[in-house]
């Protein structure tokens, strides 16, 4: 069940771009909670992304992850408990595993191994925007499928591939997941609004995202490393993986 949430959590996670100096750019995403079809849906949410000269990070309601090349250094931050995880880039998961229990990580990486198809739906505009639209599935070793349909366009004023290199870093905490979101960053523009179904027992589960603004703004002071009275806390892949 775990592995499934965090193969949807990784499809969420699929968005946006910002800053630090006067060059800085922050982009403003509307998030409509996952809920299922027919069912009560929850209160939209937005959440940010900053990118600035090598560096990015992504503030979401509970957790924000920051990356700073220039340092080699990504930064897990839970706001509810104050706390963070402080790691290496790359992130190199073989690193991280005793040497007796790697043929056992090898297995479950090959577990979670996913594919992803692409069928490319056309041009159109969305908005203000012109977009191409695409059509997605992925899927994992044991089955589990998300549709994802994304409307992406070349229109804004984005470091594109500042933007997904940076991404590729967070996006690397969950294994075998590196392959399919390559060959999605690789699609022309970035998506200003995405929508994702995942069928589960109770019925087919929706999500969508769309994007509010981008705006160049320098970044506050302290937005690239964890507020002082946050405490460090062990990173221990085996128990406690950042979702």
């Amino acid at each position: 069940m775990r592995s499934r949430g965090m193969f949807l959590g990784l499809a969420l996670a699929l968005c946006v771009a910002a800053g630090t100096t006067a060059a800085d750019q922050v982009i403003t995403m509307e998030l409509e909670p996952p809920f299922i079809a027919g069912g009560e849906k929850r209160p939209s949410e937005t959440y940010t992304i900053w990118v600035g000269d090598s560096r990015l990070r992504e503030d979401r309601k509970d957790r924000s992850v920051i990356v700073d090349k220039s340092a080699s250094k990504m930064y897990v931050i839970t706001h509810p408990d104050k706390t963070y995880h402080a790691l290496d880039l790359p992130i190199d998961f073989e690193s991280m595993v005793p040497p007796e229990l790697l043929p056992q990580w090898k297995t479950v990486l090959k577990a979670r191994k996913t594919d992803v198809t692409v069928q490319p739906g056309g041009s159109e505009t969305l908005g203000e925007y012109s977009v191409k639209k695409y059509d997605a599935v992925i899927t994992d070793a044991m089955g589990a499928t998300i549709n994802m349909t994304m409307w992406n366009t070349v229109d804004l004023d984005l470091d594109l591939d500042s933007y997904k290199q940076l991404m590729l870093e967070i996006t690397a905490l969950q294994p075998g997941s590196d392959d399919w979101i390559r060959r999605l960053f690789a699609l022309d523009g970035y998506p200003v609004r995405l929508v994702r179904t995942f069928d589960t027992p109770q019925g087919k589960l929706i999500s969508t995202e769309q994007l509010i603004s981008v705006q160049e703004k320098s970044a506050p002071d302290g937005m690239w490393k964890p507020a002082a009275d946050y405490t460090a806390v062990e990173f221990n892949l085996l128990t406690a993986p950042p979702d």
